[in-house]
């Protein structure tokens, strides 16, 4: 039988190639790809993450693939989960086909218009799309939602940080 887990130490993207990967510390979840994701943290006076964050100066360049490279590699997933700090959108424009669900994270209201992007993006893949709000591990509403019904919600939630599942 073959693994269905494959750990791979490469960052995804639009497009297969090399990026800068900003470090926090090594492990750390605020570990970016995104400059603004690491202005935002930097610039914060303690106030939102009860610490002073700082990255080290220096990046590493790292390997970069795209979601459809790994679906060509490993097959098509039931379910992707994209946890990226602010690089959701580009790691989207890696996936030119359908997978059945697929999560990201947003932070508001920092990430507004990628939250828009994103939501977009997927509509134009998919057409019949559909999306939830999921905040610590469980759905928002008791059915899927349209787009724009999920952006009107982001416009007027009080709610800074939750997944959006997008039901394909």
């Amino acid at each position: 039988q073959t693994s269905r887990i494959h750990i791979r130490e490469i960052a995804l993207g639009a497009k297969e190639g090399t990026a800068s990967f900003l470090i926090h510390h090594p492990g750390s979840a605020f570990n970016t790809l995104n400059p603004y994701w690491k202005e935002l943290l930097e610039s914060d006076k303690i106030d939102r993450w009860n610490e002073k964050i700082e990255f080290e100066k220096d990046s590493i360049t790292v390997p970069v693939t795209t979601l459809d490279a790994l679906i060509k590699q490993y097959g098509l997933p039931d379910f992707i989960k994209i946890d990226a700090e602010g690089y959701e959108k580009q790691i989207l424009e890696g996936l030119t086909q359908k997978v059945p669900y697929l999560s990201f994270e947003c932070l508001l209201p920092e990430f507004i218009e990628p939250l828009k992007d994103c939501l977009y993006y997927l509509k134009k893949l998919s057409p019949a799309a559909s999306f939830n709000i999921s905040v610590e591990e469980k759905l928002l509403f008791p059915s899927f939602l349209n787009a724009a019904e999920i952006e009107t919600w982001a416009a007027n939630t009080s709610i800074a940080h939750f997944e959006v599942i997008a039901a394909l």
